[in-house]
C-alpha cells in the first residue's frame, strides 16, 4: 500500500510525509471512480454511504454542503440527472464486482452511530476505539436535522418526485 501511495501523491510527498497504513477519501464523486480504487487497492474498504434521494437532492440543491451550489443543482432536471447517473454507477460495480462495496445506509448511521461506526471499523480490521464514536456524536446533531427534508419539503418537491421516476426509493439490496 506505501508504493501505490507514493505513486498517487508523487514521489515528492512521499519523501516529505510517511505513508498511511489506513486512510479516508470521502469525496462525493468517487462512486466515478468505484474500478480505479478497487484496482489500485484491491484491499481497500470502499463504503458506500446512501440516504434517501429526496433528502439528497434537497440537500445538494441548497447549497448546504457547504460549496456553492454547482450548475447541476440549479434545476430540478440537473439534480435528477446526475443522480440518475449516480445510481446507473453503482448498478454497474455492484454487477461488475459484486460485493466488493460495503453499502450503509446514511439514516442508520445517524440513528444508531456507534452500532454502524463498529461495523465500518470491523470491516476496514480496525479495533474498536471510543474516540471514533465521540468525535461522531460531536458533529452528528446537524447532520441529524437532514433525515426527512424530502417529506418536510414534498410540496415543493412534486416536481422532482416526478422528474426521479422509480429513482425516487433508494433500497441497496445487500
Amino acid at each position: 500500500m506505501r508504493e501505490k501511495w507514493a505513486l498517487k501523491v508523487g514521489s515528492e510527498t512521499a519523501i516529505l510525509f510517511d505513508s498511511p497504513d489506513k486512510f479516508v477519501d470521502a469525496i462525493s464523486s468517487n462512486f466515478m471512480n468505484v474500478g480505479f480504487i478497487h484496482y489500485i487497492f484491491p484491499e481497500a474498504l470502499i463504503l458506500h454511504i446512501y440516504r434517501d434521494p429526496m433528502d439528497t437532492l434537497f440537500h445538494a440543491s441548497t447549497g448546504r454542503c457547504g460549496d456553492p451550489v454547482p450548475d447541476y443543482a440549479s434545476s430540478f432536471e440537473g439534480l435528477s440527472s446526475l443522480y440518475k447517473g449516480y445510481r446507473t454507477m453503482m448498478d454497474h460495480w455492484e454487477y461488475v464486482l459484486p460485493g466488493r462495496v460495503t453499502h450503509l445506509k446514511y439514516e442508520d448511521l445517524m440513528r444508531d452511530t456507534p452500532t454502524e461506526l463498529r461495523k465500518i471499523l470491523d470491516k476496514a480490521g480496525l479495533p474498536w476505539d471510543e474516540r471514533v464514536n465521540l468525535t461522531a456524536r460531536r458533529r452528528k446533531g446537524p447532520f441529524l436535522r437532514t433525515i426527512g427534508y424530502g417529506e418536510r419539503y414534498q410540496t415543493y418537491l412534486n416536481k422532482l418526485r416526478d422528474v426521479l421516476g422509480d429513482k425516487v426509493r433508494y433500497d441497496v439490496k445487500i
